[in-house]
């Protein structure tokens, strides 16, 4: 621990979009049920079940529920405590990328918090009908590639090229400005339901192996989608279904609460009538893609944020009208000063799609300040459940970073790992010397893993520790 002036990199800041696919909404006494006690600190149910729920559903791999996973999961959230104390410890709290990153944790959760209340309290509970047919949906997968525009006429434009015989593929070059979806004829690769979009997944649930769609609208701009191929799986068990049957009814929720908020937000740009500053933003973009990194800011110290070249750029224009509105303005540094509530996908995306993302997450927090939204009990608790998992990360990227290796640790390291990382006909013909920058990589990337478990291993088994198993095993 005392290392921590020696650390080498630090935690990439995780700049949230407006996430409103989170976790569903836990009962209200659910904030009140304590499952564990480590000292005077209470971990409530609710906090269990939100950080458990993402657990599940967000990870890139099928998770099963099961005791020993939430087990596992309510040590994580011991540790994460712990760590969250040595971190304020250390002072981390004061780094400027962790208040960076916990202003935009918390504009996250408010703008969800405004749309559970507004939205989610009022959804219709989902039928054992709508339960099986996704399901049903869930065991196709689709292979589908799509060209992108930022509006219609471009699209209808595509759409009219495509009808006269012109290529997908090679139009495809032209939409793209990202090198593998350019490379590859804007291929998607295989996807299943609620992978996508919902009206992107609509269209192409209804289209035929070899068609492409008319221009569809989704929040990414307008697409023309292809289906390539569709692969079935013919064997649906009840066991199965019951199975994953409560993490489809979250999955629905999820999808129906989005749908709903992304009308909401639509309606909300209608009636504010947006208009755009076209040549400036233009400008901007052009500038932008001159920008190493496309303007992404990098940290190479958890302590300190360098200058981002994004933002020096939106310096320079800080007082240049950007868009009105009906009852104000937007200026270059109004939308560089709510840049934190962007997401770095949207960013790389282009600068228009970044104004517009600032401007709606500026008007839903005016909405959410005025319905005090930041003191209700749920949104509070989960403000500081994010503070303290990011207080926890910071510090194990600075304990982490503290680790080094030697060039037999990355050996050892490809020979345990070698036949999962490649298939067997490639290792016949790879030697360690072929991937080590590979395998490096690899290694440092699994290091804070590594440095975790033991920090769990450390910290779990402690006399001030009190579990309700009770709770734990009947959380849902």
């Amino acid at each position: 621990m005392k290392r921590l002036c020696s650390m080498k990199s630090g935690l990439a800041i995780l700049f949230l979009a407006v996430v409103l696919c989170v976790a569903s909404c836990a009962k209200k006494t659910d904030e009140d049920v304590v499952v564990a006690h480590v000292g005077n600190h209470k971990i409530t149910l609710a906090h269990f079940l939100r950080s458990y729920r993402d657990e599940i559903t967000k990870t890139p791999v099928q998770v099963q529920d099961s005791p020993q996973l939430r087990r596992d999961h309510l040590n994580t959230l011991i540790t994460r405590y712990f760590l969250a104390q040595e971190a304020t410890a250390a002072k981390l709290q004061d780094l400027p990328g962790f208040k960076k990153a916990m202003q935009a944790e918390s504009t996250a959760v408010i703008i969800h918090g405004l749309f559970e209340e507004e939205i989610a309290n009022k959804l219709e509970e989902i039928s054992e009908a709508e339960l099986q047919d996704a399901y049903k949906k869930a065991s196709v997968k689709y292979h589908a590639r799509h060209l992108l525009a930022k509006t219609k006429s471009a699209a209808d434009s595509l759409y009219q090229r495509l009808q006269k015989g012109e290529n997908f593929e090679t139009l495809a070059k032209e939409c793209f400005r990202d090198s593998s979806l350019k490379n590859s004829g804007g291929d998607l690769g295989w996807g299943t339901w609620g992978d996508w979009d919902i009206d992107f997944e609509n269209a192409v649930f209804n289209l035929q192996i070899g068609q492409y769609s008319q221009p569809i609208e989704t929040k990414y701009g307008w697409h023309i989608i292809k289906l390539e191929n569709i692969s079935y799986n013919p064997i649906l068990r009840e066991g199965d279904y019951q199975v994953h049957r409560e993490s489809i009814r979250n999955r629905l929720r999820q999808r129906l609460l989005k749908q709903q908020a992304d009308l909401r937000i639509k309606k909300l740009m209608q009636e504010k009538r947006v208009r755009m500053n076209v040549p400036l933003i233009s400008l901007l973009e052009k500038e932008q893609r001159r920008l190493k990194n496309g303007g992404m800011i990098q940290i190479a110290d958890v302590r300190e944020i360098p200058d981002s070249p994004l933002e020096n750029l939106l310096d320079r224009y800080q007082n240049e009208i950007i868009l009105s509105y009906d009852g104000g303005k937007w200026t270059v540094g109004n939308f560089r000063a709510y840049l934190y509530t962007v997401s770095p996908d949207a960013i790389g995306h282009g600068i228009y799609r970044s104004v517009a993302m600032s401007l709606r997450n500026y008007f839903l927090l005016q909405e959410a300040e005025d319905k005090r939204i930041d003191k209700v009990k749920e949104v509070k608790n989960e403000i500081d459940e994010k503070r303290e998992h990011l207080l926890s990360a910071t510090f194990m990227a600075t304990y982490a970073d503290t680790c080094t290796f030697s060039d037999a640790d990355y050996r050892d390291y490809f020979e345990r790992n070698k036949k999962k990382l490649y298939p067997a006909a490639r290792l016949a013909t790879l030697s360690f010397e072929d991937v080590k920058d590979e395998i490096a990589k690899q290694v440092q990337r699994a290091r804070k893993t590594e440095a975790f478990r033991k920090m769990k291993q450390k910290y779990v088994n402690r006399p001030e520790i009190k579990i309700n198993e009770e709770v734990l095993l009947n959380a849902f």
